[in-house]
């Protein structure tokens, strides 16, 4: 029996597809193999031709009309099959198509020269570059890998419960490494030592380093140098743990907040890096007090903030430079009554006891050998912090000059000497005076040690500068 026409309204399926085709041509105007309008309805077409109702082509030929629809006839199969578009366009074998020039690693590293345009040098052991509030460093290829004394100081502080300024914090034999784009700042592990390769090698396995901080290179290698720069902001880290001791003395878990930290100073020599940063602690709240007397009393709050809640904290980092030739060191039994460092010796298992005592020492020598008595080449210098109140500076200074006469009975005269500046320089030793809350002085004195080698002439640290 004959089909009977469609009602008026409704549509048959052929006409569907006609009027299907025709937006689809309207909608991708610019392939004519899509204009084409099925002569059947889809489903016999799907039947016939063995086709999807929707083909796509692959995404490795890049065909620009893959997510369009195909009838039959389109020669978008072959297409597909073969790698190439008919229309000409986005195949891979297309005559069309050429070679892209590469483009560049937005990844990468800028020049150097980019990176320091318009900033200033502070030329040194490691050069500092400064731009508004911009702070780079420059890592000499040659210092890669190379140890240096790293030590953190306390400048500034609470002035409560042992948390003073002018105090010392810890040191590290330390060296920046780089990995990929990385540059790591590391503190070498001086407590176990070897002498022969084979146990350097298991020392080095056995006894790990540990990683104080880290940062992305900045910088592509400098032409000429091939030094790297690194943005200074790496170092505004806690690296002295200063958090962990005002929680000892508060019980109050004080996190660093470094959005509202940062570098001050910076100052370079030859041989010393010196960074003065104003580290901020804070809590979002403080503990609130037991109901009932614990057994254990707890501390109370900071009492000499305006805001127990928030501090500040100076921080003197000291990056020195080690002697070329290094001192040699001398052991002692720690029943004499020394200073002394301990290392583990683990070059023979035959030892029945490991540890090695090395004295701390101030490298001294005669600028007169023959001499019985002679001056030393350089002598020991301990600088007066400007802090030190004028009535006791005669004092402290005749104190220190009291040292000689001990000197001089092992062959030096003035082997130690008290300097006093305006603009005190960046000394290897100083002596400075810091109030405590309870109103009394105190006047402290410091110096440093090369862990590896117990030197004290070596350990160059930079002193707490006052404001």
């Amino acid at each position: 029996m004959p089909r009977s026409p469609p009602r008026s309204g409704r549509a048959g399926p052929d006409h569907a597809l006609g009027l299907l085709a025709a937006e689809s041509a309207d909608r991708f105007p610019t392939h004519p193999a899509h204009a084409h309008v099925p002569s059947v309805p889809r489903r016999r077409a799907h039947v016939a031709g063995r086709q999807p109702r929707r083909l796509r082509h692959a995404h490795a030929f890049g065909c620009p009309h893959h997510n369009r629809q195909h009838g039959a006839g389109c020669g978008h199969r072959a297409g597909r099959q073969t790698g190439q578009c008919p229309s000409g366009r986005g195949g891979a074998g297309s005559a069309a198509s050429a070679p892209t020039a590469a483009r560049p690693d937005p990844s990468a590293p800028k020049p150097f020269a980019e990176v320091i345009k318009d900033a200033k040098q502070q030329a040194g052991f490691f050069p500092v570059w400064r731009k508004d509030e911009k702070i780079w460093l420059e890592i000499p290829a040659d210092s890669l890998g190379k140890p240096f004394l790293l030590s953190a100081n306390i400048a500034e502080s609470v002035g409560e419960r042992g948390l003073y300024g002018s105090q010392m914090g810890p040191a590290w034999l330390a060296t920046f490494r780089r990995v990929n784009n990385l540059i790591q700042l590391v503190a070498l592990n001086t407590e176990y030592v070897a002498t022969t390769p084979a146990m350097k090698a298991t020392v080095a396995q056995s006894f790990s380093d540990s990683l104080l901080a880290a940062t992305a290179v900045a910088s592509a290698p400098h032409p000429e140098r091939k030094s790297v720069l690194v943005d200074a902001s790496f170092l505004i880290a806690d690296l002295p743990g200063y958090a962990s001791s005002l929680e000892q003395a508060f019980r109050i878990g004080y996190g660093l907040d470094r959005a509202n930290s940062s570098i001050e100073k910076t100052r370079v020599t030859d041989d010393l890096l010196t960074l003065n940063l104003r580290m901020h602690f804070a809590t979002a709240r403080l503990p609130v007090p037991p109901l009932t007397p614990s057994p254990v009393p707890l501390p109370p709050p900071p009492k000499t903030l305006p805001d127990p809640r928030s501090l500040f904290v100076g921080y003197v980092f000291s990056f020195t430079k080690l002697p070329d030739t290094p001192m040699a060191s001398r052991e002692t039994d720690p029943r004499v009554g020394h200073f002394f460092d301990t290392v583990t010796d683990l070059t023979t298992d035959l030892q029945v006891n490991p540890k090695r005592y090395l004295v701390n020492r101030w490298r001294l020598e005669k600028a007169d050998p023959a001499a019985a008595l002679s001056e030393p080449k350089q002598p020991i210098v301990f600088w007066l912090d400007r802090n030190i109140p004028v009535t006791y500076r005669q004092a402290v200074t005749e104190g220190i000059l009291e040292w000689n006469k001990a000197f001089e009975r092992i062959g030096f005269k003035n082997a130690i000497v008290a300097g006093s500046s305006p603009t005190m320089p960046i000394g290897t030793r100083w002596i400075r005076a810091m109030r405590r809350s309870a109103g009394s002085s105190v006047r402290t004195s410091a110096s440093r040690v090369v862990p590896a080698t117990a030197t004290r002439a070596a350990a160059r640290s930079s002193m707490p500068t006052s404001r």
